[in-house]
């Protein structure tokens, strides 16, 4: 109760008095609360109709209180805005994220439940669950869907995805997103493709009607998605079962959509250079990456024995301290410390990245990039815009190593 009653506090009044009512509370109740001018009075009604409410309506309000949350982020509203333009509906009036995803899960709960899907594919993508391929050659190529070719390309899922599992049931829900580009020029069109895979049989205990506890039988459903760039000609997946497993899928669905495209290419991650980090260094900041300062906050260095020993070094934030980590460090550890002495290597990184203000504001935004040998980082839980160019500035600074 407390964490519905902190979204009730968080919530826009329009919007939440909406939720109420799409959960099942009668329309003129919500609507005489919504007629209180004293803010604490409102409140006060609403918690009253929460618990005199069925469990029907608390449950479903309970629900889609979590999955708007999940939204809330700037990833989540990428995922949200991508669909919702893709469906005609209008969301750059409202300021509020909570109000954004309100608004379009009371008018089109299919397209809401496929920004959710569109969340998790964005979350997952450069991951361990994700590949991306790319077309052979520049030629743009225009995806052709068929319902002949929708049923084959299900076929083809249950042979890849379901090897171990006892049912190969599997269902896939196609839609297109409208995602914004960096740049701001015109929404590129993705197709998603999102798939439903049901998993090995499971056993749990729920309280059942009469209140006891009782062992329940359920089929969980894994979750994947197949994104396609027409623009880029880039293929992204993200499933289960390794990157062979994603590499037929990436066929199938060249094969079945996209014809006269050559088999796809897979797009390794780039691999990471770190060794430049063992001595104070310069980041050049050009003008047009929007970037004000970068700062190294933290990193690992492993032994030149090969041992696992490691040893973390960490600017602690506010120390007064202007000199780079590298200078601290030698200053506390002298010239046969980790970061002078032959060997060691530096295997992880953290830089605060401080990004210029966005267009109608002044504060300046800062973010953390996690790098990791051989090639981990944290750029898919940033931003769009963010990602983009940190991803860009890691080449510029170095860090990635040269193309073979």
């Amino acid at each position: 109760m407390a964490t519905i009653l902190t979204f009730l506090k968080q919530t826009p009044p329009t919007q939440l008095l909406e939720l109420f009512t799409w959960s099942g509370w009668p329309k003129d109740q919500v609507s005489a609360i919504g007629e209180m001018s004293d803010v604490a009075a409102r409140f006060r009604a609403l918690q009253q109709l929460l618990q005199d409410g069925t469990s029907l309506c608390t449950d479903k309000l309970g629900a889609a209180s979590d999955q708007i949350e999940q939204l809330r982020d700037e990833q989540g509203q990428r995922a949200l805005f991508s669909v919702a333009r893709a469906n005609g509906i209008d969301l750059d009036e409202f300021e509020d994220p909570r109000a954004c995803a309100i608004h379009l899960l009371v008018r089109n709960q299919e397209a809401f439940d496929r920004a959710l899907a569109s969340h998790y594919a964005d979350r997952l993508s450069h991951g361990r669950m994700w590949s991306c391929f790319a077309l052979r050659g520049d030629a743009t190529v225009a995806f052709n869907p068929s319902d002949d070719a929708k049923r084959s390309f299900a076929t083809a899922l249950i042979g890849d995805l379901g090897k171990d599992q006892q049912s190969g049931r599997c269902q896939v829900d196609w839609f297109v997103r409208l995602i914004e580009d960096a740049d701001g020029a015109a929404p590129a069109r993705v197709v998603q493709a999102t798939l439903y895979q049901e998993a090995r049989p499971q056993v749990e205990p729920e309280f059942g009607e009469d209140g006891e506890i009782a062992s329940r039988m359920r089929r969980p459903v894994h979750e994947g998605a197949v994104m396609f760039d027409e623009v880029k000609g880039q293929i992204d997946i993200v499933a289960r079962g390794g990157k062979a497993t994603r590499q037929k899928i990436a066929e199938a669905f060249v094969r079945l959509f996209l014809s006269g495209a050559d088999n796809p290419r897979p797009i390794e991650m780039r691999l990471l250079d770190l060794s430049s980090l063992s001595s104070p260094c310069t980041f050049a900041i050009r003008a047009e990456d929007d970037v004000i300062a970068v700062e190294v906050e933290r990193l690992r260095l492993a032994s030149p024995d090969g041992d696992g020993f490691m040893v973390t070094v960490e600017a602690k934030n506010g120390a007064g301290d202007e000199d780079a980590i590298q200078e601290r460090a030698r200053r506390n550890f002298g010239p046969r410390g980790p970061l002078g002495k032959p060997g060691w290597t530096v295997v992880a990184a953290s830089l605060r990245v401080r990004f210029a203000p966005e267009a109608e504001s002044t504060r300046s935004k800062s973010i953390r990039v996690e790098l990791t040998l051989p090639n981990r980082t944290n750029l898919r839980d940033q931003t769009e815009r963010h990602r983009l160019i940190a991803d860009v500035l890691l080449e510029h600074w170095g860090l990635y190593l040269a193309h073979p």
